[in-house]
């Protein structure tokens, strides 16, 4: 197809409301989907996420949750194959969810209260992650802030910190190593 065609369509989802948050192509060039999901899962909402192959044809579904409301913001691929995904929860904390090739959940950290919401997972030189969000415990006058959390390996924190500008939705890391 050329540009600007479309390759597939496809609905993907239960009879209740679902809600996308991110796709990212896969080292496979197939496409892993993430979002929240009313339709399947443990609680009222949870994290859903979704791998297709090139075509489009689901390959592997899989919710991540508790009783409580989860939804999914953000997912990467790692370098193990696996994925790292990021989202928040109805107490309005982070959420970070390792998980392998089939989706199978290897770790789930849940990081304080917040009063905001997660918004990007990036992963890191040293094999950690860095997510970014807003946090409205903290702001100013009742403004939110940007709240970023870097973990190591296993999402345990090795610093958490809070920026008085505006709730943050993307991280990506600049020339000098650092992160904007």
């Amino acid at each position: 197809a050329g540009r600007g065609q479309i390759t597939f369509q496809k609905t993907y989802g239960g009879t209740d409301d679902e809600y996308i948050g991110n796709v990212q192509q896969t080292n496979d060039s197939g496409y892993v989907i993430i979002g929240t999901t009313r339709s399947y899962g443990v609680g009222d909402e949870d994290i859903y996420v979704v791998k297709v192959n090139v075509q489009g044809n689901i390959q592997w579904t899989k919710t991540y949750g508790t009783a409580d409301m989860e939804g999914g913001s953000n997912i990467k691929q790692t370098k193990d194959g696996g994925y790292i995904l990021s989202g928040a929860g109805d107490l309005e904390n982070y959420i970070l969810v390792k998980i392998d090739a089939g989706g199978n959940e290897q770790w789930h950290k849940n990081y304080g209260y917040f009063g905001g919401v997660n918004f990007d997972v990036q992963l890191t030189d040293d094999g950690g992650y860095i997510i970014v969000g807003s946090d409205n415990q903290t702001g100013y006058s009742g403004s939110t802030n940007t709240l970023c959390i870097k973990t190591d390996e296993n999402g345990n924190i090795v610093w958490c910190k809070d920026y008085s500008v505006g709730g943050g939705v993307c991280i990506a890391k600049t020339t000098d190593g650092g992160y904007a």
